[in-house]
């Protein structure tokens, strides 16, 4: 992949005319744009339609987090809109992700042109930290208090890491594509999973700027260094006022860390 198409950029708006210019505007420096639940709920498959006649197939991200039958179908009513990827939950278990790529395949065997979507699982999002985590009783809280700053922060951090990694085991072992993730648990995850699993980092940092939700964040050079096939920016983009300057400089840092 050119460093341009692994850029994905967040459509996170209820405004389609705003989202469309959007794209107009950033095809050139982007190689996908990402639906969110905001946009979808807005405007539902238009919104699709609108992305795809303009830029491609887009990312779809609506997390789905359901019983399996339910997911089957999401999945096979994804099948439907020509989306080049879209996102399940990983704590949704082993079944439900099952039921995703059954319910998909389910679909496009009805069809005899479509486009074939990755299927990422979403794995913590990245506005938990370790005490969020710790409050649903994901991680585990146990540690010495004498413990120095420094070393309690590196161990709620490999807590953290430890969860993302292991739903990300779970997502390869059921056969879907690839994981979203913080740009901290990349590394453990390509370590961990392959060359060829694919990961998209979230939770960028752009010039001192990440997204005002994200607790776990990390630098473009990084994620890229440490193995992620793509990076998602939103606000970083979205919001600054010249957004295909903000889009250029970072294709620029995807390239240069890619060439290191």
């Amino acid at each position: 992949m050119d460093a341009k198409d692994r850029l994905v950029v967040a459509l996170d708006t209820n405004d389609l005319e705003r989202a469309c210019a959007l794209v107009e505007l950033l095809k050139p420096y982007v190689g996908m744009f990402k639906i969110g639940s905001q946009l979808f709920t807005a405007h539902g498959p238009t919104a699709v339609k609108e992305v795809l006649r303009r830029a491609g197939p887009p990312f779809l991200d609506l997390k789905f987090h359901d019983t399996p039958r339910s997911v089957a179908g999401a999945s096979r009513a994804v099948s439907a809109l020509d989306v080049g990827a879209f996102t399940v939950h990983a704590l949704g278990g082993i079944e439900m992700m099952k039921a995703a790529l059954v319910g998909l395949s389910d679909g496009l065997a009805e069809r005899t042109l479509f486009v074939n979507p990755l299927v990422f699982a979403v794995t913590i999002l990245t506005s938990h930290d370790h005490q969020s985590l710790l409050r649903h009783g994901l991680v585990s809280g146990v540690y010495c208090h004498r413990l120095k700053s420094e070393l309690a922060a590196r161990w709620e951090r490999e807590g953290v890491e430890h969860r993302v990694v292991a739903l990300a085991v779970d997502a390869q072992a059921v056969g879907l594509d690839g994981v979203v993730a913080s740009p901290q648990e990349v590394s453990a995850i390509r370590k961990e999973c392959g060359p060829d699993f694919r990961i998209a980092a979230v939770g960028i940092e752009f010039r001192g700027d990440v997204g005002i939700d994200h607790r776990r964040s990390g630098t473009i050079g990084q994620a890229i260094r440490d193995g992620a096939d793509y990076v998602i920016g939103g606000a970083v983009i979205r919001d600054r006022l010249d957004p295909v300057t903000a889009a250029q400089s970072i294709v620029t840092e995807i390239a240069a860390a890619m060439s290191e």
